[in-house]
């Protein structure tokens, strides 16, 4: 009598064989977001004070960089990021009220979701001293206390008029 729950191995070869077909159309391959050096040029600034240089990765997004802003100034509200300097751009035009479209434009970027890949469109170098540098340029308002309590440390003098 023959034993129970005992039956000959069938091959899995071919099954194996198309599974690795299909995993071949199916792969895709997901680029590595790396580093790039990004000097951050503050508007409207004296020279030696208008930048600072951060190491970020390509896949970072506007929102870091308005918090690398707000980490090196502090607390200051409605960041402003652009492609080129903007004084630069409308000074570079013959009259203020031309509308030449030959006059070089700046871009704003205002949605935090943006990435510096969609920016600048290169995924960066592997490591961080190889990394190339790209500029981009802001301006921000600085923050309005209404605070009581900072109000009232805001005394004037009475002789000169301003605040000591």
């Amino acid at each position: 009598m023959p034993k129970k729950g005992t039956k000959a191995k069938k091959e899995k070869k071919d099954v194996e064989e198309t599974k690795e077909a299909d995993d071949e159309r199916f792969k895709i391959n997901i680029p590595e977001h790396n580093w790039i050096r990004l000097r951050l040029k503050l508007v409207n600034a004296p020279s030696e004070f208008n930048y600072f240089d951060e190491p970020m990765k390509t896949n970072e997004r506007i929102l870091e960089v308005k918090q690398k802003i707000v980490n090196y100034h502090g607390r200051i509200d409605q960041i402003q990021i652009f492609d080129r300097d903007p004084n630069a751009v409308l000074t570079s035009g013959t009259m203020v009220g031309d509308d030449s479209h030959d006059r070089p434009k700046f871009n704003e970027y205002s949605d935090v979701r943006m990435t510096l890949f969609e920016i600048f469109k290169t995924y960066g170098e592997p490591t961080k001293k190889q990394a190339r540098e790209y500029t981009l340029y802001y301006d921000f308002h600085p923050f309005n206390s209404t605070e009581p309590i900072l109000l009232a440390l805001m005394v004037k003098d009475p002789e000169t008029n301003k605040t000591i």
